[in-house]
């Protein structure tokens, strides 16, 4: 019992720290797609999109279409939670583009 309480417990933290908070932007410019991913992504995904950290996909070899990794991000899916309160259209569509650039 210990041991799924301590599972649980380091579980929920990394789900808990999965993505950054988009109010700490330094300036009005908008972000580029890999500047969001970095912000957002990479605790989960990983710098190169294959981390796989707390269940995440190995982007590297996902075959999502744009309109389904929108889709993903902008409404959450499996352990990935929502990021359509945090980010705005323009930076999902750029974290998009951005993701792609990570395919084999």
């Amino acid at each position: 019992m210990f041991r799924f309480l301590i599972t649980a417990s380091f579980t929920a933290t990394i789900l808990a720290s999965c993505g950054g908070n988009s109010a700490e932007k330094k300036s009005d410019a908008p972000l580029t797609g890999e500047q969001v991913y970095m912000q957002n992504c990479i605790t989960c995904h990983g710098v190169d999109g294959k981390a796989q950290m707390a269940g995440a996909t190995d982007l590297s070899v996902s075959t999502l279409t744009a309109e389904q990794a929108t889709a993903v991000i902008t409404n959450g899916r499996n352990g990935m939670r929502s990021f359509s309160n945090e980010l705005s259209k323009d930076e999902i569509d750029a974290v998009v583009k951005h993701i792609q650039t990570l395919r084999k």
